[in-house]
């Protein structure tokens, strides 16, 4: 039962750090959301430490092997982690592309600023008239 709460107890500081990264982030949302995929994914993957099957994080399996068993191979968990790091990143630079090609100077959001605010002044324009 331990065993499951401490996976539970990750989650939701996953979670919690997420948010911390979320908020100050909001107005880069693709930054912000590469920043937390790639914290959840260190945070949350499971790797295998001992050979009862018992499961950690990713993160934490690499700390233990490299720096706290004496002759620990952390290796493998490198790989693991950089083939997983390399797919975030990947799929990272993909949306930007596509964004990139499919965004059209009339959708950029310095045009919809503009368009917004002439529209606001021109309602304003009319009401001061009126009145």
């Amino acid at each position: 039962m331990s065993y499951l709460i401490a996976w539970i107890v990750v989650a939701l500081c996953s979670l919690a750090l997420a948010l911390l990264v979320y908020i100050p982030l909001r107005k880069r949302k693709l930054l912000a959301w590469l920043i937390i995929a790639l914290g959840c994914y260190w945070a949350m993957w499971p790797i295998m430490f001992d050979d009862e099957g018992h499961l950690a994080p990713l993160f934490v399996v690499l700390l233990f092997r490299a720096f706290l068993e004496p002759d620990g191979n952390a290796n493998s968990v490198l790989i693991i982690g950089f083939v997983g790091t390399l797919g975030i990143l990947i799929c990272y630079v993909a949306i930007l592309v596509i964004r990139k090609a499919t965004v059209r100077p009339a959708d950029s959001p310095d045009q919809r600023d503009r368009v917004s605010k002439l529209a606001r002044d021109e309602h304003l324009d009319k009401y001061r008239r009126e009145t």
